[in-house]
């Protein structure tokens, strides 16, 4: 059987040794004046394929090891590797009554991303998801 599973975006910190992979969901926008099964979907959607991705990447890492990921991403890191899932929403990353979100992941939207980036410059992946969780 073959994994297959999709890093949208990487980042490698290099002082903190430190590996983000991003999961991007550009979903549509879903206003207050969407229906209630529209935001249902949505919301469904957004954690369950999400929750899937989480589980594929970290199921592939335990299978294969940060190490492996490193040099398929062709990345010369340290031994000490640790990684950062951030799930991010192009909208909305929350929605009411779906609380079962793969707490191994940060999930954000791009606005709260941007405005936590700027509020923390040069934080390495870990604190940067840190605050974003706040």
């Amino acid at each position: 059987m073959v994994t297959v599973t999709d890093l949208d975006f990487v980042t490698y910190d290099t002082e903190a040794n430190e590996l983000a992979v991003f999961q991007l969901k550009w979903q549509q926008p879903v206003g207050i004046d969407a229906s209630h099964r529209l935001r249902r979907s949505t919301g469904r959607n957004l954690v369950t394929d999400s929750n899937k991705w989480i589980e594929t990447v970290f199921g592939w890492i335990g299978k294969y090891g940060l190490a492996e990921l490193a040099k398929r991403l062709g990345l010369r890191v340290r031994p000490d590797l640790r990684v950062q899932c951030f799930v991010m929403a192009r909208y909305n990353a929350h929605f009411s009554g779906f609380a079962n979100t793969d707490e191994r992941a940060t999930w954000i939207d791009w606005s709260h991303f941007l405005k936590a980036w700027v509020e923390c410059p040069g934080f390495p992946p870990t604190e940067l998801a840190a605050a974003l969780k706040k």
